[in-house]
């Protein structure tokens, strides 16, 4: 489900996307490594291209190995999914420790995984799109005060794997 439909088809109600913010990793133009599902990287990879210290790394497996693994994470295989048969690239991926100063992670479902990708790459700061849309929501709500108390508030979970989606969430111990 794209977020342009979601808008279009549900006008009236406030829809928040989550996409990785970039913008605020390159800013500096410290080395920046962005992982994500290799649909996003090849997106992400046409907009920002030419950007200086940004590479992408689309992951073939990793979300549903992440998903397959749900009641137990510490079963994903980082090494695995970072073999160069499961990524595509975008420029020199280099899989080492301490050579990112910023790791982000372009795909909800890694953050599940975050202290295994802190441990593999121990870069400077890990940065998460769902923290970035949880401020925006947040910054939304705080400015529209007055309305928040008369309105109903739910998130739903759209796509394919949207139940495995909503478990994972519940598990983390979330509420909504």
């Amino acid at each position: 489900v794209r977020i342009k439909d979601l808008v279009t088809n549900y006008s009236g109600i406030n829809t928040f996307g989550t996409f990785p913010p970039v913008e605020s990793a390159v800013a500096n133009g410290e080395k920046t490594l962005m992982l994500s599902t290799v649909k996003t990287a090849q997106n992400y990879t046409h907009i920002y291209k030419g950007v200086k210290n940004l590479t992408f790394v689309g992951l073939k497996n990793l979300a549903n190995d992440i998903e397959k693994n749900h009641t137990n994470f510490d079963s994903v295989n980082l090494f695995e999914n970072f073999s160069k048969e499961n990524t595509v690239v975008s420029g020199e991926f280099v899989n080492k420790k301490n050579y990112y100063h910023n790791v982000i992670l372009g795909c909800t479902h890694y953050f599940f995984i975050k202290n295994k990708i802190i441990n593999h790459f121990c870069p400077q700061k890990v940065i998460c799109g769902e923290v970035f849309t949880a401020n925006q929501v947040y910054k939304y709500l705080k400015s529209t005060k007055s309305l928040v108390n008369y309105k109903r508030n739910c998130i739903l979970f759209l796509g394919e794997c949207a139940e495995i989606n909503r478990q994972i969430f519940e598990k983390s111990g979330q509420t909504y």
